[in-house]
């Protein structure tokens, strides 16, 4: 059963329960999010990604600290159909470049704290389908701010239909031996 409908399942049987717990030790912050509304906010991102272009079986790549919203991001581009493509958040610029290239992607999605090694890259990027920056204080100019990407986007789930022989993510290794390889997984 593809990711996808366990969240489905989720929603049904536990809509207002928390889904999720994000901790800022730093700065002392707890974030929630209930399975409704994690739920909805992947299907406002999955619309957007769709309303783009993105069709089932393009390859959007996540370059992100893990967070909830990393996790909305990503079930936003399995609802496409679309093949999710995490980038290590330890990559340098020619890592960041040579993995796009690899996967075949023009759609990335960013946290702020990746700009930096981002810029270098910027004439490829604004020429991107999809660049989506999460950082809501210093979007660079060739990405969209994702709060302005999914504001007013249908929060129902699309209807695409993926099985669990579909290809759903495309990993690479560590790269400890040589330049990092891609991994193809399925949904199952």
């Amino acid at each position: 059963m593809p990711i996808t409908e366990i969240l489905k399942d989720n929603v049904k049987k536990f809509p207002s329960d928390i889904a999720l717990v994000e901790l800022d030790y730093e700065k002392n912050i707890r974030k929630e999010i209930s399975w409704l509304d994690f739920d909805k906010e992947s299907s406002r991102f999955a619309n957007y990604l769709l309303q783009k272009g993105i069709k089932k079986g393009d390859k959007v790549a996540i370059l992100m600290m893990n967070s909830i919203r990393w996790l909305t991001v990503f079930f936003g581009i399995l609802k496409t159909g679309a093949l999710v493509v995490p980038l290590n958040f330890r990559y340098d610029t020619g890592d960041i470049k040579n993995c796009l290239k690899t996967a075949e992607t023009d759609s990335l999605v960013f946290g702020g704290e990746f700009i930096e090694r981002l810029n270098p890259l910027s004439e490829e990027l604004s020429s991107f389908a999809v660049c989506v920056c999460t950082d809501e204080e210093s979007t660079p100019d060739y990405a969209e701010k994702y709060s302005e990407c999914i504001f007013g986007k249908n929060e129902n789930a699309p209807e695409i239909l993926i099985d669990d022989q579909d290809d759903g993510a495309l990993y690479f290794t560590s790269g400890t031996t040589g330049f990092p390889k891609a991994i193809l997984h399925r949904h199952l």
